[in-house]
């Protein structure tokens, strides 16, 4: 498998084009030939046409409780919030009727638990379960228990979300997705409550840089899509000056900003869309060694390796505040993990700087216009559905080093996610079968 790859990385960087070469009067690239050379690296044959490498659906919920007086906060989980496994998918405040959006894993049972209690309530409040229909959800009030339950929502901890990367865009990679592995989770605090004392509706970001597990400089950045400066203030709050950002090396090569400028977004190349850099050097982020300085210019792979001797240490969590002002109220009720989260990482290669988005953003140019810049369009390139980045829902356990994800051919299903019935194999191979492949890990196999 490895070998093999090898072996058509070479090719496929034989057809790509030179975009900073100035001097080239054309490219030598061919479409064609480079979806050749992805279908024969990627580990499974004859991949679903109509895939779209999506493990979440969005969900639209209408809320009513006209039937009650006062504001409510109504939360949203994806079991009993009375017990300890619930996971918080949304808050909504609603005082009569209004409508939201969140995101849920498609392996979810169709139904959620929605607990509403008084906004300035002490925790007791409702439980429902509500029906989720064609990725729609109708709360009523009819539709709670008529029993006060006490339900302490601060201590339940909102869904995370993993975002699984390989570097080697536009290239073919090695399928292990652990080349950057970061967690993040949303939680949504409505102006005015007891979460949230401002006039502003506020968003809490947890990122977390789970692994590394490569050897070249990778940057991360998070765009926050549909956002705008009239909708978000013009800083974020981050409790740390400089998080996930080398302090003594401001590479504005990956990211298009002064990394020392701590607080601040950018704005994404061809929209007002807001952009948040994480970090200019993934390993310098989870480690705190320079490799430019320490270490002898190495980045060794973090996290990634169940070895003895293999590299291992600490993730590291950042939480953002996003605030919504101006005209943000309607953003911020449909903003979810699903449509608005677009974390991407940043490489070097062929004398440009390319970004790996998950499929819904595979071919935009956030942070660079390299290609952009020399075609004008980048619609006819990397179209292709092969993916370079995988969203998973939970605490996904993403393959060790040199370990792909899954491999299916002919009848053999192998890799860190094999089970049948349960393979990414056999999802890659057909979009509607094993939607829940990211839940039957080979344990020996993943981290």
């Amino acid at each position: 498998m490895r070998n093999r790859t090898i072996v058509f990385l070479l090719a496929a960087t034989l057809l790509l084009p030179c975009p900073l070469l100035t001097s080239c009067s054309k490219e030598y690239y061919d479409d064609d030939e480079y979806v050749k050379a992805v279908a024969s690296a990627f580990p499974i044959s004859d991949i679903d046409e109509e895939h779209e490498w999506t493990t979440t659906e969005v969900v639209s919920a209408s809320i009513n409780l006209s039937a009650w007086d006062g504001e409510y906060l109504v939360y949203f989980f994806d079991a009993d919030p009375t017990g300890d496994d619930a996971r918080l998918l949304n808050t909504a405040l609603v005082e009569g009727s209004d409508v939201s959006h969140f995101a849920v894993p498609t392996s979810m049972d169709d139904e959620v638990y929605v607990f509403a209690m008084p906004s300035d309530g002490d925790g007791e409040g409702c439980v429902g379960t509500f029906a989720i229909s064609g990725g729609s959800l109708s709360v009523t009030a009819s539709g709670f228990g008529s029993t006060p339950v006490s339900v302490d929502v601060s201590s339940l901890l909102p869904k995370a979300y993993t975002f699984v990367f390989e570097k080697d865009f536009p290239v073919p990679g090695d399928y292990d997705f652990n080349d950057v592995v970061m967690s993040i989770s949303m939680e949504k605090a409505p102006a005015g409550t007891s979460a949230n004392s401002t006039s502003s509706d506020i968003i809490y970001l947890t990122v977390t840089l789970r692994a590394v597990g490569c050897t070249d400089q990778v940057a991360g950045c998070l765009r926050l899509v549909g956002t705008s400066s009239s909708i978000l203030s013009s800083t974020y709050t981050c409790p740390t000056e400089e998080f996930f950002v080398n302090g003594d090396i401001a590479n504005e090569n990956y990211v298009p900003i002064n990394t020392k400028s701590a607080g601040r977004y950018f704005s994404a190349k061809g929209t007002s869309e807001r952009c948040i850099v994480l970090f200019n050097d993934a390993h310098y982020a989870i480690s705190g060694v320079n490799a430019d300085t320490e270490n002898y210019g190495v980045r060794p792979s973090y996290n990634t390796s169940k070895d003895d001797g293999a590299y291992t240490t600490t993730e590291k969590t950042n939480v953002y505040a996003i605030t919504f002002s101006g005209s943000g109220g309607y953003t911020f009720k449909y903003f979810n993990v699903t449509d608005n989260l677009d974390p991407f990482i940043v490489t070097a290669y062929n004398g440009a700087y390319y970004e790996t988005h998950t499929y819904p953003y595979k071919i935009d140019e956030v942070a660079h216009y390299w290609r952009t810049a020399v075609s004008g369009d980048v619609s006819n390139y990397y179209t292709d559905n092969y993916p370079w980045a995988l969203l998973c829902p939970g605490e996904f356990s993403y393959p060790v080093e040199g370990q792909v994800i899954g491999v299916y051919y002919g009848n053999i299903l192998s890799g860190a996610y094999q089970s049948s019935g349960h393979s990414f194999g056999e999802w890659a191979k057909d979009h509607t079968a094993a939607t829940d492949w990211y839940e039957y890990p080979r344990s020996s196999l993943v981290y």
